[in-house]
């Protein structure tokens, strides 16, 4: 008896498995749509520091964006989205459906105090 009270109930088990999944696929869609800015936030950054010297600086953001463009082409823009995709998702998959199930099972409201409601934010 004392096993069925301590596991948890399928609505538990559904809502941190909505959680987890509908926090994967925003994290994967934010990351999609912030790729290309890294890219190009990287290729700029680290383009003093290449072992192979570009012919040419990139003068600024569009001038890198529009060379990419033009010499790789557009896929040329999300390299490397898949593994990145993958690490994403687990991770900010799990940090939010874990925050939401910490939040769910100390149960403290702000009303209830600010130190119970501050110290549960921080452990979740």
């Amino acid at each position: 008896m004392s096993s069925e009270k301590n596991s948890p109930s399928p609505s538990t088990i559904y809502q941190f498995v909505k959680v987890y999944l509908i926090s994967g696929f925003s994290a994967s869609l934010c990351w999609t749509i912030k790729t290309p800015f890294e890219l190009i936030r990287e290729r700029i950054k680290y383009q003093d520091i290449q072992d192979v010297r570009l012919n040419q600086q990139y003068k600024g953001t569009f001038d890198c964006f529009k060379r990419i463009l033009i010499k790789e082409g557009p896929q040329a823009l999300w390299k490397g989205n898949l593994m990145n995709q993958k690490q994403y998702f687990c991770t900010q998959s799990l940090n939010f459906a874990l925050n939401d199930a910490f939040k769910r099972a100390f149960n403290q409201k702000y009303e209830n105090g600010f130190t119970n409601w501050f110290v549960t934010n921080m452990i979740s």
